[in-house]
């Protein structure tokens, strides 16, 4: 905990002429946005093509949601563009420096993913790790596994993409269930977002702090290796 803390109770009163529905109206209509968004959107996917270079894109992005909520309240609460452009203003300059690095991130988790497809015969990465997971104790290092790509990408997704296929080669080699091992690395990955650089960037970015990274890990290093312990000696009892 920090040395001062700050309690709602010590910040100055200030009066408010916000109805209990126009401060809920915010949580009421994202809540509505992703779950429409997910139901009538999340089949749709637009092919995108560059060059050599083709992506898949789904209509279906919780970030658009946030958006068009944003741009809608502003516009109900304030009728002036003013401030709502001032603050998608400051929110941009925020975000570009975390987004340059998570981009990096993702290629780097792409590289990880196909370096074995070369000339060489060299194996990639992934395959060279799986070996040394193939021991007995998997189900206690698979939830460890998962949290280590929740700290690279900051997404449980790409960590199930980056760590996925070589917990299954492994977990087959060992002839242990798969789904129980991926499971694991599931729960792992979840908690791995609490020291996931991505993520810290971009709360950094929201509270306006830079440089603040080594800080932040000290504070949830500890609860986040307990956590994964815990899940993995509950998949050593299952498996």
């Amino acid at each position: 905990m920090p040395k001062n803390t700050r309690r709602a109770l010590d910040a100055p009163k200030q009066k408010t002429d916000l109805s209990f529905f126009k401060s809920s109206l915010p949580y009421i209509l994202l809540i509505v946005f992703l779950i429409a968004g997910k139901f009538l959107l999340s089949g749709i996917i637009l092919p995108i093509k560059f060059g050599e270079v083709s992506h898949s894109f789904n209509l279906f992005n919780p970030g658009f949601a946030f958006i068009l909520t944003a741009i809608l309240i502003g516009l109900f609460w304030n009728s002036k563009k003013n401030p709502m452009i001032k603050s998608f203003a400051v929110s941009a300059k925020r975000s570009f420096a975390p987004y340059a690095v998570i981009a990096c991130m993702s290629a780097f988790v792409q590289i990880m993913l196909f370096a074995g497809q070369n000339q060489t015969g060299f194996q990639s990465p992934i395959f060279l790790i799986s070996k040394i997971f193939e021991t007995q104790f998997l189900p206690f290092w698979a939830p460890f596994v998962g949290a280590f790509g929740g700290f690279l990408t900051g997404s449980v997704t790409i960590s199930n993409i980056m760590f996925g296929n070589f917990l299954t080669t492994a977990s087959f080699a060992l002839g242990i269930a798969s789904a129980k091992i991926l499971a694991l690395a599931l729960v792992g990955g979840a908690a791995g977002n609490m020291i996931g650089l991505a993520d810290i960037l971009a709360a950094e970015s929201v509270v306006g702090l830079k440089n603040k990274e080594r800080a932040v890990l000290k504070g949830v290093i500890i609860p986040c290796l307990i956590y994964v312990a815990l899940a993995g000696i509950i998949g050593m009892i299952i498996v």
